[in-house]
């Protein structure tokens, strides 16, 4: 079940800079959403924290296993 929060509370949580994580949306690889709008044309979407946090945990596993064959 996805655990809607806003971009700008984990953009702060995780000390990621906002428009990074409006990227990733935009690739395709979080889900958004957005009450009033489409999430695509919403300024400030809501973003599934769990699908966050699981893209945080295969970029650092990529980053670990790129920095082992260097």
């Amino acid at each position: 079940m996805a655990n809607w929060v806003s971009i700008k509370s984990v953009a702060e949580k995780y000390g990621i800079p906002e428009e990074q994580i409006h990227e990733w949306i935009r690739l395709g690889y979080l889900r958004c959403s957005s009450l009033d709008k489409d999430p695509y044309e919403d300024s400030d979407p809501m973003v599934d924290a769990e699908d966050l946090e699981k893209y945080l945990e295969i970029l650092t596993n990529l980053t670990r296993l790129l920095n082992l064959t260097h």
